[in-house]
């Protein structure tokens, strides 16, 4: 009754097992597929301490590799992921900071990204088309990079302010467009109903919709 009451009887599919015997307690829709959402953050969280104890840490490293002659690197930098989901664009700062304070002021090479230490589909599993523009549904890299302390917002924040009337709104990006290309098909408009949605497979985030002068 308890159940019913705070989730409602339709939308909710609960299962209660013994963690003794594995016998099921109490069913309700639980054969019914339903997305997990925030929920499979429990079961990340109990995998993560038993396979890598509390003490783990994620390392982002950077390497070079050529001669450096004065301050001129004549050769590559390598930046080598290991999953780490906290990592911010302020972090990338700080390491281009250090490789100055080392002497690398300019680079005759590539900057190499290293994401080769996961293997296998970028998507989460079962995650449909319509539903992979939006932050529980990101694609999978040993590179992610966050775009606040908000580790769960998605790779990149799309800001749109509205302008003047049958205009198009102001869009920012944070922290960087990341190579996506934005269609801003949007409009100023008396209401806010506004959409942004990165196109299936694509790099291209499409705005349409309307939005108020000056939100």
């Amino acid at each position: 009754k308890t159940v019913k009451a705070n989730i409602g009887i339709s939308n909710s599919s609960v299962t209660l097992r013994s963690a003794e015997t594995g016998k099921i307690i109490y069913n309700h829709n639980g054969s019914v597929p339903r997305q997990t959402a925030s929920n499979l953050k429990l079961l990340t969280g109990a995998a993560v301490l038993q396979e890598l104890g509390e003490d783990f840490r994620f390392e982002t490293n950077v390497y070079i590799d050529g001669e450096l002659l004065g301050n001129v690197l004549n050769g590559d930098i390598y930046l080598q992921g290991s999953g780490d989901p906290t990592l911010l664009y302020s972090n990338l700062q700080e390491m281009a900071k250090r490789l100055k304070q080392a002497g690398v002021k300019q680079v005759n090479g590539h900057i190499y990204l290293d994401d080769t230490v996961f293997t296998g589909s970028t998507l989460p599993p079962g995650a449909p088309p319509s539903e992979q523009t939006y932050y529980y549904a990101a694609r999978t890299s040993a590179l992610n990079l966050s775009p606040n302390e908000d580790f769960d917002a998605g790779t990149v924040i799309v800001q749109a302010t509205g302008t003047k009337s049958g205009k198009a709104p102001d869009i920012k990006v944070i922290p960087h467009i990341s190579g996506q290309k934005i269609v801003n098909r949007a409009r100023t408009g008396k209401t806010t109903s506004l959409s942004v949605r990165r196109q299936y497979n694509t790099n291209q985030i499409i705005i349409s919709g309307t939005i108020a002068p000056g939100r």
